[in-house]
């Protein structure tokens, strides 16, 4: 390795630069010198180096002035100051710009060859962790490349479902109403089942969509005065039906004093009926969601949604906001989802800068809450 290293000896004394010089060929190392600051950077600039050994003190300019230099042509080469016990100070201020170290005259050569070998194993360890920090970041870009693919497929695809989806909605409908002639009861059974197995496939058409919008950054948020309070009593009076199928007990702790939120009602909305619909879903008949509101301390509006359910293992927690993720929650037939909900409503609230987690331990019930910004 020592002869793969060349260093820059610079000094205003030529013969302690052809001493040095000597010693460290000696050890193997390729050397070169310089005895003034102005051909010492154009020397850096020519060619790398990496190591440099700068004088503090130089007959046309602050070792300093070279020590900038050598940083701005390369962050790869390790500088280390020369100094006079006298000029301790201006090694350390050096350090403070970037220098490595420094050694003290008169040159003790153990001290040079320690402070060479240290600088070195620093000089591999950075240089080697900007290589893997390139080749992850290149890896990283890949991924958004597929990723970006996959999202403009999923979008293409499920537009192109919708069409024959509503054709076939259409016609279900139409054979229920009779239009085409009478239907016996074992008939409406299969189309019933139909119908509802196409609308379910229509609201995941129609998630896939929000969510390549989303992710997209193509939604334009339609923002005006809002009353958090307002849209749970609304998202609650949507989902009373489903409640009372369940016999699951509501309860609102909403304050009072709420201030007005500047947001896009319809999204908010969407979010409110995902997580309750959500805690309905897996919380058992005669179980209890309550429903909170209140300003915090970060000058934001907080609202959570917490259920009696069967709660979530703390190791799927960190899953639950990705795409098509499946964790252990099963409480019959019709409970597991696509996961879309939670990941479509972390968009949103991200997109109105809030924040949206989720607490709960197996057999504990669940907690979902967010945060949106009090403008």
């Amino acid at each position: 390795m020592a002869e793969e290293t060349l260093i820059l000896i610079v000094d205003d004394d030529p013969d302690a630069v052809t001493t040095l010089g000597k010693i460290l060929k000696l050890k193997g190392y390729q050397v070169e010198g310089a005895v003034t600051a102005a051909g010492a950077i154009t020397r850096a600039k020519e060619k790398f180096y990496n190591i440099i050994f700068i004088d503090v003190r130089l007959p046309d300019a602050s070792g300093l002035e070279v020590l900038k230099a050598v940083r701005e042509k390369s962050e790869d080469t390790v500088p280390i100051m020369i100094t006079a016990y006298a000029s301790i100070d201006s090694s350390v201020a050096a350090i403070d710009q970037g220098a490595y170290s420094y050694i003290t005259k008169p040159v003790n050569i153990d001290q040079v060859l320690n402070v060479i070998t240290r600088a070195l194993e620093k000089q591999h360890l950075f240089m080697e962790n900007k290589r893997l920090l390139r080749e992850l970041s290149k890896a990283n870009e890949e991924l958004k490349k597929l990723d970006q693919l996959k999202s403009e497929f999923i979008a293409t695809v499920s537009h192109e479902l919708r069409t024959p989806l509503t054709t076939t909605l259409g016609i279900i409908s139409n054979l229920l109403d009779g239009v085409v002639g009478p239907v016996n009861e074992k008939q409406r059974e299969y189309l019933t089942m139909a119908s509802a197995d196409s609308a379910r496939l229509g609201r995941l058409i129609d998630n896939l969509l929000d969510l390549s919008k989303l992710e997209a950054r193509k939604v334009e948020l339609r923002k005006k005065e809002t009353n958090l309070t307002a849209l749970v009593d609304q998202s609650l009076f949507q989902l009373k039906a489903k409640f009372e199928e369940k016999k699951i007990e509501v309860v609102k702790a909403v304050a009072g004093d709420l201030p007005l939120l500047l947001v896009d009602q319809d999204k908010i909305l969407q979010v409110m009926l995902n997580l309750l619909s959500n805690a309905i879903k897996f919380t058992p008949e005669g179980g209890k969601i309550t429903v909170t509101a209140k300003k915090n301390n970060q000058s934001q509006v907080e609202s959570r949604i917490a259920d009696t359910g069967i709660g979530i293992a703390q190791a799927d927690l960190p899953r639950l906001f990705q795409k098509f993720s499946q964790i252990n929650r099963q409480v019959g037939p019709g409970a597991r989802g696509t996961g879309l909900g939670l990941v479509i409503s972390k968009e949103i609230i991200e997109l109105h800068h809030g924040r949206i987690w989720a607490e709960s331990a197996l057999g504990q019930g669940s907690s979902f809450s967010f945060t949106l910004p009090i403008e």
